[in-house]
Formats: C-alpha cells, structure tokens, sequence
C-alpha cells in the first residue's frame, strides 16, 4: 500500500509538473505576441518619421571583415509619387566606375546609365521597387523574430537598437534614427558584415540639376 501512494503521489507531481510546463508555454507565448506586437507598433512609429523628409542625402556603405565592398550615394527629393531620386554606385572593388540611376515616381520612370558614357538605358519603375526604401525598411522587421535591445547615439543621433532572428539566418542588428526612421546601421551578429549610412544631409536643399540626364544622352530602351 505504501509503495502504491508513494507511486501515486509521484504520478500526481509530474502530472502537476507537465501542468505548470505546458501553462508556462501558454503564458509565454501570449507575452510574447503581445509584447511582439507593441514592439512592433513602437518601432513602425518611429519609421513614421520618415514622413517628416522633404529631401534626404546620404551614403551607403558595406563593409566585409572591415573591407568596403559596395558605395553608394543618394539623393533623394519629394514625397511619394511625387519624389525624384538619383543614385550612383561605385564599382570599389574593380575600376570606381560609377552606375547612374535617375528615377522619376511621378513618370514612372528610371534612366541607367555609365558615368562618361553617352547610352541611357530607359525602363518603367517595376511596381516591386520601393519609392522609399527608409520607410519600407519597416517591412524587414514582420516576418522576424526581434527584439528591442536598447538606445545607443551613433554620431549623435539618437537612435533604438533591434535585433532580428530569421530562420536559417544569422541575426542582424540594426541602429535606427529616431528622429527620421532611417537605419543607421546594421551588423551581422559575427561582425563580419557591417552596412552604414553616413554623410547624412536632411531637409537641405538638393538641386534639380542632380535629377537631370547629362547632355548628349542617347535612350533606348
């Protein structure tokens, strides 16, 4: 009898224990999608901000093991459809060639062309291709697993720290500028691979000039 009660009461405390498991999964779970969820409305708040840019300058730079590996500048003026973009992509690692692209939302169109070349390459902004990418930036952060790590000032810009998990992929941390939703800066969890946005000129007046195609530009499509 008394090896039956002891039997008894074991089954009884790991049938509590499996219990309380299975409840904590339960309360985790719900902390988790709702604390998921406000992080998220947090950190689409601060995108939001984007919306304050008229005009935006800046350059993207990509780093591998401290190595630049990819430069790009950009200019950026107007809103929406309405807005005007110039970019130029130096080839770092071969010759600094640079790739001109001019996109022009309102006539949906965007011009290609080699810096000192006279043929332009003309096609439809495909509808695939964000007219921002600072503001759809946010969309990165939906279909990961992340969280909010901290505030950190990079060159003086305040900004929220967020580090995201995605499945068969390596964490990537991102810096975000509070002020405007621009991502400052992101970083593999290794180090190796390090992106950042430098040289940042807001709501300053950029030159329709920059918008234009060189003289003598031949297009074709």
């Amino acid at each position: 009898m008394k090896i039956l009660k002891v039997i008894k009461a074991i089954s009884l405390f790991f049938s509590a224990v499996i219990v309380l498991f299975i409840l904590g999964i339960m309360l985790y779970k719900l902390w988790y999608i709702t604390n998921r969820e406000s992080d998220l409305n947090y950190v689409n708040r601060i995108y939001e901000n984007s919306r304050k840019i008229d005009s935006i300058k800046y350059q993207d730079n990509n780093y591998v093991d401290g190595k630049l590996i990819m430069q790009k500048n950009v200019w950026k003026k107007g809103q929406g459809n309405k807005s005007k973009k110039r970019a130029e992509d130096v080839n770092i690692l071969v010759d600094n060639s640079i790739v001109v692209s001019i996109s022009d939302y309102e006539k949906n169109v965007i011009y290609l062309y080699q810096q000192g070349y006279e043929k332009t390459i003309q096609r439809k902004i495909a509808d695939s291709e964000p007219i921002d990418e600072v503001s759809n930036s946010f969309e990165i952060f939906k279909p990961c697993s992340f969280l909010i790590v901290g505030e950190e000032f990079i060159e003086e810009k305040n900004t929220v720290t967020v580090e995201c998990f995605m499945e068969n992929l390596k964490s990537i941390k991102y810096w975000i500028w509070k002020d405007y939703g621009i991502e400052l800066q992101a970083k593999e969890k290794n180090g190796r691979s390090v992106f950042k946005r430098e040289n940042i000129e807001v709501n300053k007046e950029i030159s329709d000039d920059l918008f234009l195609l060189p003289k003598g530009a031949q297009i074709t499509d």
